[in-house]
């Protein structure tokens, strides 16, 4: 210090210096004085327990402010403070008169006077943003940890930093076995250079990666196919430091769309040929054939009618399941009118009425719901016995109690039989409870593709009523 400085400011400058500091890094100061019970605060405590100042007068006041939880454990620590002179340093939770709960590291050391205990002095930090971020981080983990989809951490370079149980099972390495190594430890030599290039290329230009079609090979030797995505990890630079992989395992997945692809082709095609096959040499035994043989033939020409039928069904099953759900939308209205104008050209001793409201309808589906709305107005069509057959099509519009948009098929014929409906109520068939055909199946795998509902019950005094409800969306369409 100088001779012409002021010593007056000097104090001041580093007061003020010192609530700054206590401000920036939230920590307060406090002293206990137990000759003369009373505490001192300091200006940042106080704010940090969201207090005007001077508000705490004893250490009951101070201590009145933590967590019921947490109390015990600090009136513990600071009674030894006070009886054995041993510093502490612990975390808890305090109750601000808001009621906001905030999380402090609070550090008690004995004070001397005199080589004489006078009391207590120490710190108090509020650590309530790094306590959260800590249990985000934490929450993050175990969520990642216990994930049924693999997880693989790398360097920019590419050498594994981290992998969760679910890739360690996938590929049968340990964790200490992957680290320092790269994913290529687990190539099946089933994708060629180019291959990978376009993935490297992808992720090093900051873009994410997909593929369906990565196979994979285990320590064991043994081949499993997955769907991987993998997407960079920039520093708060936008510098890529890391890249992240998130697979799942999808190799009966893959087995299973295979056997659907060659029964498909079966029945498409073998099954097919075959029929038409049998169906030329039926026409020729039917010119020929006496009168008391025509019934039979005529039960061949229908069963084999009903093959057919369920060959083309399989063939649109597997359009609805190729096709993808994005975020699309479906003038709901339009199609049904457009569809129950082909049924009555095409039975036009059923009466097939719709119902539709003036203004337009969408739902959050595309067109390939055609596939249940048809199948159900064909269903109730060709299985109506009733000497004047109807069948009406209605759209019911969402509202605010109920955002969905309904289909709703009203026959007045003997009715969907209970085993077929319990089947469709469960999702699943059974020894007892299984549908007589794939008709409604086909509605219930349709709605359910487009995360819509299906329902059956009957009509008075006969017949039945097919409800499919779908996602409403505000999306106009043009018409």
């Amino acid at each position: 210090m100088g001779p012409n400085s002021d010593p007056t400011g000097d104090i001041t400058n580093s007061e003020e210096f010192f609530r700054e500091v206590q401000q920036i890094a939230a920590i307060g100061g406090w002293e206990f004085d137990r000759q003369t019970e009373t505490v001192r605060w300091t200006d940042e405590l106080y704010r940090i327990h969201g207090l005007e100042a001077d508000a705490v007068e004893s250490i009951d006041d101070a201590l009145s402010f933590y967590h019921p939880e947490d109390r015990g454990r600090i009136v513990d620590a600071l009674e030894r403070l006070l009886v054995d002179e041993d510093s502490y340093v612990l975390e808890a939770r305090i109750i601000r008169p808001d009621d906001e709960t905030r999380w402090v590291r609070t550090h008690g050391e004995p004070w001397y006077d005199g080589g004489e205990l006078r009391g207590a002095h120490g710190s108090l930090q509020d650590i309530t943003a790094d306590k959260e971020q800590k249990q985000e981080l934490e929450l993050f983990r175990a969520a990642v940890e216990q994930a049924g989809h693999g997880v693989v951490i790398t360097d920019s370079e590419g050498q594994i930093e981290y992998a969760n149980p679910a890739y360690v099972r996938d590929t049968g390495y340990e964790l200490d076995e992957l680290r320092g190594r790269t994913p290529r430890v687990s190539r099946s030599g089933k994708h060629d250079d180019e291959f990978y290039a376009e993935m490297w290329e992808t992720i090093l230009s900051g873009e994410v990666w997909q593929t369906e079609q990565l196979i994979n090979r285990r320590k064991s030797g043994e081949l499993y196919h997955v769907d991987q995505t993998i997407a960079p990890i920039r520093a708060d630079n936008g510098e890529i430091t890391h890249f992240v992989a998130i697979e799942s395992e999808v190799t009966d997945l893959r087995l299973r769309e295979q056997r659907l692809d060659v029964l498909n082709r079966i029945l498409r095609h073998n099954v097919r040929n075959s029929m038409n096959v049998i169906q030329g040499y039926l026409s020729v035994l039917e010119a020929t054939a006496v009168e008391d043989q025509q019934e039979t033939i005529e039960t061949i020409s229908d069963r084999i009618e009903r093959l057919v039928s369920i060959s083309d069904k399989v063939s649109a099953l597997r359009s609805l399941f190729d096709g993808t759900t994005g975020d699309t939308a479906c003038a709901v209205d339009e199609l049904v009118e457009t569809v129950t104008e082909e049924f009555n050209t095409r039975y036009p001793a059923v009466t097939v009425t719709t119902t539709v409201p003036d203004s337009e309808i969408s739902a959050r589906c595309d067109d390939r719901i055609r596939i249940a709305i048809s199948e159900a107005i064909e269903n109730a069509i060709v299985h109506n016995d009733d000497a004047d057959p109807a069948v009406s099509v209605s759209v019911v519009p969402p509202d605010d109690a109920m955002p969905w948009v309904t289909v709703r098929i009203v026959d007045n014929g003997p009715g969907i039989p209970t085993q077929d409906r319990k089947a469709i109520e469960i999702g699943e068939e059974t020894a007892i409870t299984h549908a007589s055909s794939i008709g409604l199946w086909i509605i219930y795998w349709t709605v359910k593709t487009f995360g819509g509902e299906v329902s059956i019950r009957d009509n008075e005094p006969t017949g039945s009523i097919v409800e499919m409800t779908f996602p409403a969306s505000d999306r106009p369409q043009e018409r």
